[in-house]
């Protein structure tokens, strides 16, 4: 439960807001809805359209911006990967 209230805790524009959770065997955490899906789910829908160079750049970017703000709050993640990043806002695609 610790890494909820740190999660809570930490308020980026590039981060999700939390809701709240639910205690069960899984402790699922309620986010705000990602409209536009996690960066595997984009990736192989457009697969075909073959996404330029730098717009995977420019998520690799917005990736690393939010994992140097928690870390300079001390916190590292230790579940990064495509399914759990997540796009709130079309901004974050482009």
């Amino acid at each position: 439960m610790s890494e909820l209230l740190i999660m809570k805790c930490l308020g980026h524009p590039n981060t999700l807001t939390i809701y709240g959770y639910v205690v069960d065997e899984d402790r699922n955490i309620v986010f705000e809805y990602a409209p536009y899906g996690d960066v595997l789910y984009i990736t192989e829908k457009y697969k075909k359209y073959q996404l330029q160079f730098t717009l995977h750049m420019s998520w690799i970017f917005n990736i690393a911006n939010r994992l140097e703000y928690i870390h300079s709050h001390g916190i590292k993640h230790k579940d990064l990967k495509g399914v759990n990043t997540l796009w709130i806002s079309i901004h974050q695609l482009l």
